[in-house]
């Protein structure tokens, strides 16, 4: 699958390249051959899967059907896609596998096909290690690219709630905690465990 700007090397792939390929889609194939008949039956895994095939769809119609290719590698005219699903996640191709995938793995979910996606998963996250690090070397704007969107999922909670969660208790419950036992219990703790004498 390709990150933003990822295109077919013109060298020939290196061994660990193959070697993650080999193992994601022998992951993904073994999960899509264990449940294509049962998928029907478990809407919201049926529902999952669809989700990450338009995923992919959309994220190939923007990156460019002839452009994509499965090798974790960089050729010399290679280009920073961050249009379409790009722009908000750098790998949405990945992110369509693991949800195309997660919707077998999980009709029914089996501990063997949790197993299974979660090593698609680490293939895939090491796949996306080897990609940003070639594209942080070739683009100067990558890194801040990288800063504003997400790997897989979009950045939501810090522009839909700016810095809600680091004061959310403090705002609803201004020195609640550090009080609460003292209020509720005054004096208790402190003499809790204190030795009477007989």
């Amino acid at each position: 699958m390709n990150s933003p700007g990822i295109e077919p090397s013109e060298k020939r792939p290196k061994v660990p390249s193959l070697v993650l390929v080999t193992l994601q889609f022998g992951t993904a194939a073994a999960l899509v051959l264990s449940s294509f008949r049962e998928l029907p039956e478990h809407p919201l895994a049926l529902a999952t899967t669809v989700v990450g095939a338009l995923t992919g769809l959309w994220a190939g119609w923007r990156f460019g059907w002839r452009k994509i290719t499965v090798m974790p590698d960089l050729r010399q005219d290679a280009s920073l896609i961050t249009g379409g699903p790009y722009r908000w996640i750098r790998h949405p191709m990945y992110t369509a596998v693991l949800l195309f995938t997660g919707g077998f793995a999980s009709a029914p979910l089996r501990l063997w096909t949790l197993a299974v996606w979660l090593i698609l998963a680490a293939v895939v996250a090491e796949k996306t290690r080897r990609e940003e690090r070639l594209l942080q070397q070739r683009f100067s704007t990558y890194a801040d690219y990288r800063r504003r969107t997400g790997r897989f999922l979009p950045k939501l909670f810090p522009k839909l709630f700016p810095k809600l969660f680091p004061k959310l208790f403090p705002k609803l419950f201004p020195k609640l905690f550090p009080k609460l036992f003292p209020k509720l219990f005054p004096k208790l703790f402190p003499k809790l465990f204190v030795k009477r004498d007989d």
